[in-house]
């Protein structure tokens, strides 16, 4: 699997540069010529873009991609576009995509003056992310690929759902606890608006959460499943 690293359309930018028309004879040519830039500020990093992007251009073969989905829907019991969107979308985010140090502007010189070439993730970050993506590509149970995406971002499987059966599953958003009560509540008092419902997947999976009694108890996900306001929310369910 080959991952393109070209993102200029999922990053807001600005640029800045000189001009140096008399010098560089712009002005007797009537045609400026002379832009160089010199600063380049990286003002917003869309994960949801990104994985977008990354998604479309993994599954360019459609009639291969709808009979693998196909088969893993059959034998393993889950639709594995909305899953396997759901695990690239964990591994931008756990790899620090959203962190603006993390990307870099391309300039090159065009006819009419330095512009943007492109804008790319880290060499060495965007590496790893395309061989974690690959790898959690080719798992084929749900189980195996959710724990695969959660010991990338924890370190390790808790006791409490080893050896269970996971499902993505909708939910009442109102049947959803919160176990680790300070962590909510520092994440209620964040403005995430790269999660709300605007902005972040479509019809994508919110968390992760086991069932406990008439709750799930959230284990992944307070970000998105807090800033959410559908009634209903689709989740990992284990149980």
């Amino acid at each position: 699997m080959r991952i393109e690293n070209n993102f200029i359309g999922c990053i807001d930018y600005n640029h800045y540069g000189n001009y140096t028309c008399e010098e560089s004879g712009c002005n007797d040519d009537g045609i400026c010529r002379c832009y160089k830039i010199y600063q380049v500020d990286i003002l917003l990093v869309d994960i949801t873009k990104i994985t977008k992007s990354i998604w479309k251009n993994i599954r360019l073969d459609d009639q291969q991609h709808n009979r693998n989905k196909n088969i893993t829907d059959i034998i393993y019991g889950y639709d594995s576009d909305m899953v396997n969107q759901y695990c690239i979308n964990r591994i931008l985010t756990k790899n620090k995509v959203w962190d603006k140090s993390n990307i870099k502007p391309l300039v090159t010189s065009g006819y009419y003056g330095d512009e943007i070439e492109d804008v790319i993730i880290n060499e060495t970050i965007f590496n790893k992310i395309s061989n974690e993506i690959d790898e959690v590509l080719n798992i084929d149970t749900l189980e195996e690929k959710i724990n695969y995406v959660l010991h990338l971002e924890y370190g390790y499987i808790r006791s409490d759902i080893e050896n269970k059966k996971y499902e993505v599953i909708s939910v009442k958003r109102e049947d959803l606890y919160f176990g680790q009560d300070h962590h909510h509540k520092n994440v209620l008092h964040k403005k995430l608006e790269y999660y709300s419902d605007k902005n972040y997947l479509k019809n994508s999976i919110n968390g992760i959460a086991y069932k406990v009694g008439d709750k799930w108890n959230v284990i992944d996900g307070y970000h998105r499943l807090t800033q959410t306001k559908l009634e209903k929310v689709k989740i990992i369910g284990i149980q």
